[in-house]
């Protein structure tokens, strides 16, 4: 039997013998948001049990925007152009917003990867991104 698992952007390919019992669990279809930047916005005006976003940033504050590796399968590209905008609203300039790739102990993102995560209108205006993790702290 040849399946394709959804797996990175293409799939992954596997044949599994015959002779194997095999059951394909399909998950449910959720449609996404059709407004999707205005939903976003929506949540960083209306947040559950906070002021808004603008409410609790002051012109000129220095900001840190943590956001996570490929591994993950965040929308960083559809994301942060809304936060980063609602950030601008609030007075705070694109030099005093830090944006952090939380890599964990992940290798470093290539700058092909960033690209393509977090989208060219994100990394036009922000170029500096900081690679955080590189190791574990514990014991």
């Amino acid at each position: 039997m040849h399946v394709t698992l959804a797996y990175g952007r293409t799939g992954l390919d596997v044949t599994l013998p015959d002779t194997q019992a095999v059951t394909v669990i399909e998950p449910r279809y959720v449609p996404g948001l059709t407004e999707e930047r205005a939903a976003i916005s929506a949540a960083l005006s209306s947040p559950l049990g906070s002021p808004p976003l603008v409410d609790l940033i002051r012109p000129r504050d220095t900001v840190a925007v943590v956001f996570s590796d490929l591994t993950r399968p965040m929308p960083n590209d559809r994301v942060l152009p809304v936060l980063l905008s609602t950030l601008a609203e609030a007075g705070v300039p694109p030099d005093h917003i830090t944006l952090i790739n939380a890599l964990g102990t992940h290798r470093a993102q290539t700058q092909d990867e960033l690209d393509q995560m977090l989208g060219p209108e994100v990394r036009a205006g922000h170029p500096a991104l900081v690679a955080a993790g590189r190791g574990y702290p514990g014991r």
